[in-house]
Parts: structure tokens; sequence; C-alpha cells
């Protein structure tokens, strides 16, 4: 519901820092997105310097007529990661695009609740108990959705959905049968948001 046309989908590209093409990709991914790009520019009250810097970003590449330079965006990021999670963070080292991404919406659904309109997936898994059939559900909410990598998407989707059988020896404890008993794992996808971003986990 979210189209583009060839013409107004041409925004500048980013500049390559030195191994920072992941988190290019990134924001790019994200500047096509005309739904969230709307709603990001409409966050101003107590936007940290982080939110701040990336919509300047996003905005400059629309245009911009040669490369962004990202480079503030980069410092900030890494800044905020650091001081977040007190550890170091290599802005430089090829880091997979997820952990970039569930931080940078985290950081913007604390300003405002459309992240999670747009972007979040529930994911809701029932465990089942083969001897008694009792079931145990558990449900899970996140903006991006983890699958396994296959030949194609709608093989992963399908695997990921699936029905597990465990044997015994690897089944879950039931508390009902008091003993590991084999079990059946069933996972549905009970809501999307506007958007669908899938991680293709390579390990």
């Amino acid at each position: 519901s979210h189209k583009r046309t060839a013409l107004n989908y041409k925004y500048s590209g980013l500049v390559n820092k030195g191994n920072t093409c992941y988190v290019n990709a990134l924001l790019q991914c994200l500047n096509s997105l005309t739904l969230f790009t709307t709603k990001l520019s409409d966050v101003k009250q107590g936007a940290s310097c982080l939110v701040t810097s990336c919509q300047k970003v996003l905005d400059n590449s629309k245009v911009s007529s040669t490369p962004v330079d990202p480079s503030a965006f980069l410092l900030i990021l890494k800044i905020s990661i650091e001081r977040s999670m007190n550890r170091q963070f290599d802005i430089f080292s090829q880091l997979d695009v997820p952990e970039v991404l569930e931080y940078l919406l985290g950081e913007i659904s604390v300003l405002s609740v459309f992240v999670s309109s747009i972007f979040d997936v529930t994911v809701t898994t029932s465990i089942f108990c083969d001897s008694c059939n009792e079931e145990n559900v558990t449900v899970e909410v996140s903006p991006i959705l983890q699958l396994g990598i296959t030949s194609l998407l709608q093989n992963s989707i399908n695997e990921f959905l699936q029905p597990e059988h465990l044997p015994i020896e690897s089944g879950r404890f039931c508390y009902f049968c008091n003993k590991v008993q084999p079990t059946t794992i069933e996972r549905y996808v009970t809501k999307c948001g506007s958007y669908l971003i899938i991680h293709l986990k390579r390990f």
C-alpha cells in the first residue's frame, strides 16, 4: 500500500566510511519506507541526538545530488550503543544489521509509538505435550522476524511455520506428566505491522 514510482524513489547514496556499508544499507532501506520516513519527520519533542542525526541523514539523501557523508550519525550511533550496553562497539567491523536496527528502532520507539504500529510482528508459539496434550503458549513481539536461510524466502517462511516434533530425547518437561515428554511446537504469526522485516540467520 506504500508504493513509490521509479521517479520519486531515487535518493543519493551514502559514503562508505570503511566497512560501514551495513549501516548504509540499513538507512537506505528505511528511507524507502514512506510511512516510516513520514512518521519519523514528525518526531521532534525530546528527540535524542541519535534520532535527530538519523533524520538529518535521511533528509539530506533526498535532496543531495552527491553521496551523503554519514560520519556524524556513525559516531553518535557508536557512542549511544557503548553507553547503553556498557561495552565497546566497533562501528567499522561489518556488524550484522539486525543489532543496529533493533537499537535504532528502540531509540525511536521511546519517543513515539509509531515504530510498534508499522514494524512489530507478533509470533505466538504453542508447545504441546504429545502425551497429555497440555499446551503452553508464549507470545513474542519484535520488529524483526528471524528465519533460517533456505533456497527461497517462501521456503524459509514455510519452514518457520512448520510444526516441529521433538522426540523424548530432546523434548520438554511437562508439569502435568511430571517428566520430559515428546513435544510438538507450533508457531503462528498472529499480528504484523505495515512492513515486515525479515532477518535470514546465517548462523
